[in-house]
């Protein structure tokens, strides 16, 4: 009879550790599947810019900067700190059944040209910051807080639409006005983000200074500590507590480059709608290049080692900025715009 009992008690025992063991492994495959349905990611910090009026422009500068006019902004929050390799490796994960990546190390999402793994233009020893194994994308050692360059006009976008999706909220990227509002800290209207001083530009801004990585491009007044760029935040933030508005990256604005207007009735031209503005100047510009009220282009395809991008977010579903010209007419609508 003991012995039976025995044999019963050890048989029990086997079924026990057999049924523990196979709850492990489910509740292990149960782990591994939330992990790949459950989306991750983060929301970056913002600031509340207040609604307000200023003098948008630049009668000195270049011509495209010109002619200096009135412009109403709305409030709208504006993201801290540019998107960093990390945050833009998130999305790609996300999104990498709508993703193609050809030999060249072209990223597409269905057509459109988002990203690039390998620089096109002004290489200058460029080492991939982004890399793509088996599958999935993963940042470089050491590269995760440094602001993501070589996306295209397309690319920032596409990350726009796809946090707005996940997140909830209306995140886009911010109007020319409001960048440049923002930058110069609304009416104050700074020369850079922070200062109008160029002997305390170092303390604000990542340029091509006299240890820049092109040495034909230096300017030798300035010492930022940076040969290239910088990790994001790793300046002073301007007034609005906003940081790299100047310099480090330059970056893509939301709508299509335009000429500026103070005509009452007169629309505003756009020579190119495939042509999108690109603000801030970046580490390699001189301070010239990268005044709150610089003005570049590129076509939306474009991808540069020199050009990221930052979000902003409207307050609810309203648009971003309505904008006034000197004489009171309404001079242009933003489109946040979706793709």
């Amino acid at each position: 009879m003991e012995t039976l009992m025995q044999a019963v008690s050890n048989g029990t025992k086997r079924l026990f550790w057999a049924a523990i063991i196979q709850l492990t492994l489910l509740q292990a495959l149960w782990n591994t599947n939330i992990e790949e349905d459950c989306m991750v990611f983060s929301e970056p910090e913002v600031v509340l810019i207040p609604e307000g009026k200023f003098i948008m422009g630049n009668d000195k500068g270049a011509s495209v900067e010109a002619p200096a006019h009135q412009v109403a902004v709305r409030s709208f929050y504006i993201a801290k700190y540019e998107v960093s390799n990390a945050e833009f490796v998130t999305f790609l994960n996300a999104e990498k059944e709508h993703l193609n990546v050809t030999e060249k190390g072209e990223i597409f999402y269905n057509d459109l040209k988002i990203a690039s793994l390998k620089c096109e233009h002004a290489c200058m020893g460029w080492e991939p910051e982004i890399l793509y194994k088996d599958g999935r994308f993963e940042v470089a050692e050491g590269k995760k807080s440094y602001p993501v360059v070589l996306v295209s006009w397309f690319g920032a976008q596409k990350y726009a639409d796809w946090l707005a999706r996940v997140s909830g909220r209306p995140y886009r990227l911010p109007t020319e006005e409001e960048w440049e509002y923002a930058a110069g800290e609304g009416k104050r209207h700074l020369k850079w983000a922070g200062v109008s001083k160029v002997g305390r530009l170092s303390e604000y801004a990542n340029l091509c200074d006299d240890g820049c990585m092109v040495k034909e491009w230096r300017y030798k007044n300035l010492h930022d500590g940076f040969p290239g760029r910088a990790p994001v935040g790793s300046f002073k933030p301007n007034g609005f507590g906003i940081y790299d508005m100047t310099g480090n990256v330059s970056e893509w604005c939301g709508e299509s480059f335009y000429v500026y207007t103070t005509q009452k009735e007169g629309a505003l031209t756009i020579p190119d709608p495939y042509q999108h503005t690109i603000r801030g100047g970046s580490w390699l510009n001189s301070p010239k290049g990268a005044t709150t009220t610089v003005r570049f282009t590129s076509p939306a395809e474009q991808c540069d080692v020199s050009v990221g991008f930052r979000l902003a977010r409207s307050l609810s579903s309203q648009t971003p900025a309505t904008l006034t010209n000197e004489v009171g007419g309404t001079a242009h609508q933003s489109d946040s715009g979706s793709l």
